[in-house]
């Protein structure tokens, strides 16, 4: 499985976010990359919480970086240096992250009608992100790509 999953991303990732304190009693806190991995995972392949091992772990972690925005920060840390110059030819993604009603970000999507994220990732032929947008789920593509552009 290690040969799917860009490992070398998710230790440099895992070097960024903050570890998981243990507690006084108990068992000792599953590792960062135990928890990247399944992440990477559940994101890639689409196969929802309860097929993921560590699932209420995974996600509790998830949206605690989410929150403090280490996401964020680590997203713009590693695209600092490509925004500088402007690339001929670059590839723009769309695609929903299906989300609960918590923030104002979180709408319904017109095409599945499912309340969602929508996260628009700009790219070179060599696959390293250059910028990115997390917009309403209610947004259009071409909106996406006139902000972006």
């Amino acid at each position: 499985m290690k040969d799917d999953i860009p490992y070398h991303y998710i230790c440099h990732l895992a070097k960024f976010l903050p570890d998981r304190k243990a507690s006084k009693t108990g068992p000792k806190p599953i590792s960062k990359i135990i928890i990247l991995t399944e992440l990477y995972k559940l994101f890639k392949y689409n196969c929802g919480w309860r097929n993921i091992e560590h699932s209420s772990t995974c996600r509790n972690y998830l949206y605690e970086m989410q929150r403090r925005g280490y996401f964020k920060k680590f997203f713009n840390l590693i695209t600092q240096d490509f925004t500088e110059k402007r690339l001929s030819k670059t590839i723009i993604d769309s695609s929903d992250i299906i989300s609960y009603r918590t923030n104002g970000l979180v709408r319904c999507s017109g095409k599945y009608h499912n309340y969602c994220i929508k996260m628009s990732v700009e790219f070179p032929s060599d696959y390293i992100p250059v910028s990115y947008s997390i917009d309403r789920g209610s947004s259009s593509d071409s909106q996406i790509l006139d902000k972006m552009i």
